[in-house]
């Protein structure tokens, strides 16, 4: 499913899969983007399907990415 999704944005890495600590549960697997413009492209693309409750935290990442740009060490700003 995440292989899919990754094609379909057309970024991002995957990454699993993983043991689960609990043995009733299957393999996990995380999908991640290694850049701010692959953050920007990727909400782009999904934004006309988000609805406003999604859109809204996706603004909030977004000003967090500008807080994260201005911050002299790169740390993500509280």
């Amino acid at each position: 499913m995440l292989d899919r999704f990754q094609q379909a944005v057309g970024e991002g890495f995957m990454n699993g899969p993983y043991a689960p600590k609990n043995p009733n549960h299957t393999p996990a697997y995380y999908w991640r983007v290694g850049s701010q413009g692959g953050v920007r492209r990727t909400l782009m693309k999904l934004w006309p399907y988000l609805g406003q409750v999604k859109r809204d935290q996706a603004l909030d990442v977004l000003d967090r990415l500008n807080q994260y740009l201005d911050t002299p060490r790169g740390r993500w700003a509280a």
